[in-house]
């Protein structure tokens, strides 16, 4: 029903996805930077393809920090009852994708209720980067004396979203987090008068579109604009390095608003299904 990804069906795999490339970020990107080898990267991820008639109609992501992903729009349920059964004895922290399939997918992996931490829909945004307007607002990447003060953000960030509980111990994970932003190179500060006062960051990057994450401004600064003029600046820095279009979810109504102020357009609905921490898959509950 369906088969593990084997090396060589990378681009017949991309070509598929590409035919859904605003909702298969994740997958395009994680398969582009990793490839099919394993790998002890966090979003390294494990392939799965559904094929019809020798051509392929779906695609399953399994990453090594155990979030699934998933491109097959006309599957059939039984296709979902393949995938579920190919992650038994695997970690799974949780599962996003387009609304319809989320809904095949929480039939097929039936997690347990009392395990799941967040079951979300958010709206889905898209804006072609030659549609930014230019701005004089001043952005630059995290160093090592930001460490603190992006753990602090990051478990802001994390709470706010609803991510994860305001008394859950995150501490690891937001030092884990400050310190990826530091070194990879994907996260972006605002500065004012010397100091950060937002941020943004990549969720993934696949050829010339990028998926917008983590965009967040503190409390204590906010209903100033800062969420769109973070976000313009960066997005402009991306585009002067060939990036030409831009996709992101929005957590709230004021997050939608800030998108939209700077141009992101409506253009469909994705879902977030997150556990209360990673567990092993034993099949169905």
């Amino acid at each position: 029903m369906i088969c593990p990804a084997k090396l060589g069906e990378e681009a017949e795999i991309l070509e598929f996805l590409a035919q859904y490339a605003h909702s298969s970020m994740f997958l395009r990107s994680n398969l582009l930077e990793f490839g099919l080898r394993p790998s002890d990267a966090a979003f390294s991820s494990r392939y799965w393809i559904y094929r019809v008639d020798g051509d392929i109609r779906g695609v399953f992501g399994h990453s090594k920090s155990g979030y699934l992903m998933c491109q097959c729009p006309d599957g059939p349920d039984a296709v979902w009852g393949a995938f579920a059964a190919a992650l038994i004895g695997s970690p799974v922290a949780g599962i996003t994708g387009p609304v319809p399939q989320i809904a095949q997918a929480q039939a097929a992996l039936r997690f347990p209720a009392d395990q799941i931490a967040l079951d979300r829909i958010e709206p889905f945004y898209h804006l072609p980067l030659a549609d930014i307007a230019a701005t004089e607002a001043a952005i630059r990447k995290p160093v090592p004396d930001d460490a603190l003060l992006l753990r602090h953000w990051f478990r802001a960030y994390l709470v706010d979203t609803g991510m994860s509980p305001e008394a859950a111990d995150i501490s690891e994970e937001c030092a884990a987090r400050a310190v990826r932003a530091i070194e990879d190179g994907k996260v972006r500060l605002l500065i004012e008068n010397a100091a950060p006062v937002a941020m943004t960051g990549l969720n993934a990057r696949a050829e010339t579109t990028v998926q917008i994450g983590g965009v967040f401004v503190p409390k204590e600064f906010r209903g100033r604009g800062l969420a769109g003029r973070v976000l313009a600046a960066h997005l402009l820095e991306l585009r002067s390095d060939g990036i030409t279009e831009a996709v992101l979810f929005a957590a709230s109504k004021d997050a939608a608003r800030a998108y939209e102020k700077i141009g992101f357009q409506h253009v469909g609905q994705y879902q977030m299904i997150l556990l209360q921490a990673p567990l092993t898959y034993t099949g169905p509950a």
